[in-house]
């Protein structure tokens, strides 16, 4: 009976140590690089819950760098299809959180989602507001996909020149649209671009 009792003890306190052991995983403070990186490493391995564990845990950081990265992870975490944590809504509102912080990609992804209403209801004055915004914070993908729209007539203003500022950030998408509206000279200057991006 003591033997028993002993080892339910150690049980007990092992278990304890586990769970505090977690909580301190999900509590310790991060820096920002090192938050990406474990919240990345979670995302590979589908890990959906300890994103939105880790991202909850630093979206009130006094951090403005941690708080808009956690707030952008927590969207995405609530985007992913999964029964348990698809969550469009709380997505919609962590990602428009995140840009508020000007966080580039969640404005992006933002404009997107408002662009097609995959996920959240269709509204092209907000999609273009938040395509906008990342483009004005030069996100090169933005700043691409904001050319495209012009290009097609959605938008008045100069593609060209969303291209060109694109593409001197080595954004591939750009280069290839630069390739197809240009010729002669500087159309192989970016075919030529488009061939050092491949060899890197």
């Amino acid at each position: 009976m003591t033997r028993k009792r002993f080892f339910r003890g150690i049980l007990i306190i092992l278990i304890l140590f586990f769970c505090l052991g977690i909580v301190l995983i999900f509590k310790t403070p991060l820096s920002p690089a090192l938050f990406v990186q474990k919240v990345e490493e979670a995302f590979s391995k589908k890990q959906y819950w300890k994103v939105i564990h880790l991202s909850k845990n630093h979206i009130h950081s006094k951090n403005t760098a941690i708080r808009k990265e956690a707030l952008f992870f927590l969207g995405k975490a609530h985007l992913q299809p999964s029964y348990f944590f698809y969550n469009p809504t709380k997505a919609e509102k962590a990602w428009q959180q995140a840009a508020d912080l000007n966080h580039k990609q969640a404005a992006y992804s933002l404009a997107l989602q408002y662009d097609t209403g995959n996920n959240i209801p269709e509204d092209k004055e907000k999609a273009i507001h938040y395509m906008q915004q990342a483009a004005k914070n030069n996100y090169p993908p933005a700043l691409h996909a904001l050319g495209v729209w012009i290009e097609r007539g959605y938008l008045t203003g100069n593609y060209k020149q969303l291209y060109e500022k694109a593409a001197e950030m080595g954004y591939r998408p750009a280069i290839t649209s630069l390739i197809a509206i240009t010729g002669g000279q500087e159309q192989q200057h970016w075919i030529e671009k488009l061939n050092q991006r491949r060899e890197e």
